[in-house]
């Protein structure tokens, strides 16, 4: 073939050269261009997916953000309160503390289930880093009195619930709050309180006769979710539902100091919320040493 070519004279082996340049070019070209085209394309397609993504999951949170955060708000006021007065052991008693007690606590579960319901259908590995770290707080509130690691190193079995929930059986608590998809009024829980007695024995049990000197880690794990609880408001609440480091000190050290801090701290750290603004400066404190 070679032979064959070389048998040409010079301006018609150039003129060939030529021919087979264009044509190559050509081809290449028209590869090149169909290869920028499709990338391009898909580029355009995964913006408009991960700004539909964003776009969806900023209404979710909206959407609910504030019914969460008053509710976090009232339960976080009714925490102090029994700070403050837990010599009274008013949740010794079934009465209106201890009834109002145990609905502001599913309740605020109950908003995070709705939550998390809908977020189901959106992939929130789009998320902006304010939304993203909001998802977080999402998923580590239940795993405060789901998850058994918090044990690790004290006497406590995990096969049974005794100090916390199995995962399963709390959503089923929490979703029973839930009617029509709104969480139920104060007023219809208090009407059929029976029901909810007979039919949520675990949650109303976890809560029954509380006590600081129990040998149970009923308090530990309260005190745990006060400290995620007024991280959570700090960061996306108002100024006026703000708790100082100063107060969080207090907490942590009135009526007495966590037995589970330690775990909580490696909790924290395994969901990547240690780099919460205000979870990093709880962390600081020489009571997570």
């Amino acid at each position: 073939m070679i032979d064959y070519f070389l048998g040409f004279t010079p301006q018609t082996q150039a003129a060939i050269i030529a021919a087979l340049t264009a044509l190559l070019t050509t081809m290449l070209s028209f590869v090149t261009k169909g290869w920028i085209e499709k990338r391009i394309h898909l580029n355009k397609l995964e913006s408009e997916y991960r700004y539909e993504q964003q776009k969806n999951l900023k209404a979710i949170l909206s959407k609910n953000k504030m019914r969460l955060l008053n509710a976090g708000e009232s339960l976080n006021h009714r925490l102090w309160n029994n700070i403050e007065n837990h010599s009274e052991n008013w949740l010794s008693s079934r009465g209106n503390y201890y009834y109002s007690f145990v609905y502001r606590f599913v309740s605020f579960f109950a908003y995070i289930r709705q939550i998390e319901k809908e977020l189901i259908y959106i992939d929130s590995t789009f998320a902006g880093k304010k939304d993203l770290e909001f998802i977080k707080f999402l998923r580590t509130f239940p795993q405060l009195f789901s998850d058994t690691t918090l044990f690790d190193g004290e006497n406590y079995d995990n096969n049974f619930a005794t100090d916390h929930f199995f995962r399963n059986n709390f959503e089923q608590i929490c979703e029973a709050f839930i009617k029509n998809n709104e969480v139920i009024s104060y007023s219809l829980f208090k009407e059929n309180i029976s029901i909810y007695e007979h039919e949520n024995d675990t949650i109303f049990s976890f809560f029954d006769n509380i006590t600081v000197s129990e040998n149970r880690f009923r308090f530990d794990l309260l005190q745990t979710f006060h400290l995620t609880l007024i991280a959570f408001l700090n960061s996306y609440g108002y100024d006026f539902q703000e708790t100082t480091i100063k107060q969080v000190g207090y907490i942590i050290e009135n009526p007495r100091k966590s037995r589970l801090l330690k775990n909580y701290k490696q909790l924290l750290i395994r969901n990547k919320l240690s780099k919460n603004v205000w979870i990093k400066k709880f962390l600081k404190k020489k009571h997570f040493a």
